[in-house]
């Protein structure tokens, strides 16, 4: 078994073409084998792209044609640690990771483990649209470890320009601001955006950023829960934004080949202008699907000017206002905290639900200093528990 892995590091040390991997692997067994090449044919074919080490090692070992038992005669150095394309920390080694993060190997070996106990708290939510959602959020110790990575790694690590949700310096407003009176207005959503980041995808990710194997899956596992992004950790709005990079600049051109705009606020899709048509929406569909993720079709709406055009919480029509569904369920929150007391109406178990609230008024007043005006005197005379 070890013959076999350090053969297919030699296969990966180098460039994925027949002839080179042909000398390397001749250089590794020392002497031409009358398998080797069909199998360097089949090893080529199939990896267009560096594959992972584990993922070569299972090609390799379901080939027939391969001897059970390989002599090496050399062993290949392993291919360098690849120049970063982000100004992120230099993190060649498992005990860099460890030092970065100020916590021992073993802990670090602790907290990515398949076998380790559970980092998180588990909490199922009812999602305003009907049916539940899991909230994951970790404990302590995993969130600093989250914060140092999301401080330190992700933040050096650019979105783009299309993306509003959880970026400095941006927000709802910005996100709607392209879209104001518009002609029509198509807002798509994308289902269990979190969820359907799944672990390889992010392992991926942080060895494009530069970060061997090793590292790439460790960064991966301190980012994941049960082999997804979780919704709750801090590390997931950064990992997200990046990861749904190639879909912004696709749907970017897309709009612009159409005459539109285009704005993404987290899983929210807006596109707007006067040649949006149903006719568009396959083409969106399409690559949301290429680039994998799943378009909600229940929650997609095309509005016309006739239509209350809302995004986010926020009508568009004329300017951006609060929709009235939203300042009316709000406003029902906030009465029912001063009446029955804060904690009858914290449905969806928000630990700092006080926090939460205000953060909502906040952001109602600079919507409509009027209404939010009244919200905030409702919020002023509930009782909160010390």
């Amino acid at each position: 078994m070890l013959a076999h892995r350090i053969l297919v590091q030699s296969l990966l040390a180098g460039p994925l073409t027949r002839e080179e991997c042909r000398v390397r692997a001749m250089e590794t067994l020392g002497a031409a084998n009358q398998w080797l090449d069909p199998f360097i044919d089949r090893f080529v074919d199939k990896f267009s792209t560096r594959p992972r080490i584990q993922t070569a090692m299972e090609f390799l070992w379901a080939d027939t044609a391969v001897p059970r038992r390989l002599s090496v005669v050399n062993c290949l150095p392993s291919p360098p640690q690849s120049l970063p394309v982000w100004p992120t920390p230099r993190l060649p080694a498992l005990t860099d990771v460890a030092d970065f993060l100020c916590i021992t190997v073993g802990e670090l070996t602790w907290f990515t483990s398949l076998r380790r106990p559970s980092h998180y708290h588990e909490q199922w939510i009812p999602k305003r649209s009907g049916g539940m959602r899991l909230l994951a959020v970790p404990k302590p110790r995993l969130k600093a470890l989250q914060r140092v990575i999301l401080a330190e790694l992700l933040s050096a690590i650019p979105t783009h320009s299309a993306a509003h949700g959880f970026c400095p310096g941006r927000s709802i407003h910005t996100f709607v601001a392209p879209h104001l009176r518009p002609p029509a207005l198509l807002r798509l959503d994308l289902a269990d955006f979190f969820p359907s980041i799944r672990f390889p995808r992010v392992a991926a990710f942080f060895r494009t950023a530069g970060y061997p194997e090793s590292v790439a899956d460790a960064l991966a596992a301190l980012c994941t829960h049960d082999g997804s992004l979780p919704q709750g950790a801090p590390t997931s709005p950064a990992l997200a934004n990046a990861l749904a990079y190639r879909l912004d600049c696709r749907l970017t051109g897309l709009a612009r080949s159409a005459g539109l705009q285009y704005t993404r606020y987290a899983d929210d899709l807006a596109f707007s202008g006067a040649a949006l048509t149903r006719t568009f929406l396959p083409h969106v569909a399409a690559i949301v699907l290429e680039e994998g993720f799943t378009p909600n079709y229940r929650k997609t709406r095309l509005m016309l000017p006739a239509q209350r055009q809302h995004l986010t919480g926020l009508t568009l029509n004329e300017k951006p206002n609060l929709a009235r569904p939203v300042y009316d369920a709000l406003k029902a929150v906030l009465t029912n905290c001063l009446r029955h007391g804060p904690a009858t109406q914290n449905h969806e178990g928000h630990p700092a639900f006080r926090e939460h609230l205000q953060g909502r008024v906040a952001h109602a007043r600079a919507v409509n200093p009027g209404k939010g005006a009244r919200l905030q005197a409702l919020f002023d005379a509930i009782i909160w528990p010390s």
